[in-house]
């Protein structure tokens, strides 16, 4: 099934994955990193500030999550520099923020470093 939302998700998920990530657009049962999830960000779906004319556009937020998988601190925080630079690259960042970096825990894989990048993407919703 197909869907403006789901569709905004699939082109950035595309642009990482033309950039050589592994990237999905849902929360896969089992991540393998290093990878990419682009998720909703909350809020998910916004409207335009006080006196901005939407005429049927919103913002869709998503996030971008970068997990660079295991190794000492050195060799990860490396990586996901890297991540982050590449992932910018391939998407459109004139709005991202990034987060700073946090450990994740994974089911099979235990503590990762994550960063998370916060995007805005203007659609027009139905």
């Amino acid at each position: 099934m197909s869907n403006v939302l789901t569709d905004e998700r699939r082109r950035v998920r595309d642009a990482l994955v033309g950039a050589g990530f592994d990237a999905w657009i849902y929360r896969p049962e089992r991540v393998d990193p290093p990878c990419a999830l682009v998720v909703p960000s909350e809020p998910y779906i916004t409207y335009g500030g006080p006196g901005e004319t939407t005429f049927g556009k919103a913002n869709v937020n998503l996030d971008i999550i970068l997990i660079a998988g295991k190794g000492d601190n050195e060799d990860t925080t490396e990586r996901l520099d890297a991540m982050v630079i590449d992932a910018l690259q391939a998407v459109d960042y004139s709005q991202a923020d990034v987060s700073s970096y946090y450990l994740v825990t994974l089911a099979g894989v235990g503590d990762c470093l994550a960063a998370s990048i916060a995007m805005p993407r203007r659609v027009a919703l139905p």
